[in-house]
């Protein structure tokens, strides 16, 4: 089956304009432990993603754990921050 573009925009690009709102601010608490979690199945997936891809013909290459990565890159960074939150005051950090 061959992909063929689409004859209108689905993500409705080209179609008429809606009155843009802003959502209410809001914060979602996601431990640690869990984005370290999730950025391993990310991992996960991406090689099994590419042992799959090396059996089938014509695929486009799946890429590497680059998202997997980036996921515990973030977590790593919220570390930090909070490393760098919870130094007594007047305390330089080791960063």
């Amino acid at each position: 089956m061959a992909a063929y573009p689409a004859s209108e925009p689905v993500d409705d690009a080209g179609g008429h304009s809606v009155r843009a709102d802003t959502l209410p601010g809001m914060s979602i608490d996601v431990p640690v432990a869990e984005v370290y979690r999730l950025a391993n199945s990310l991992r996960g997936a991406a090689g099994d993603a590419e042992e799959i891809a090396v059996r089938l013909q014509d695929t486009a290459p799946v890429g590497s754990g680059l998202l997997g990565d980036t996921t515990a890159a973030v977590a790593n960074s919220w570390l930090r921050l909070d490393g760098a939150l919870q130094e007594p005051h007047g305390r330089a950090s080791a960063e």
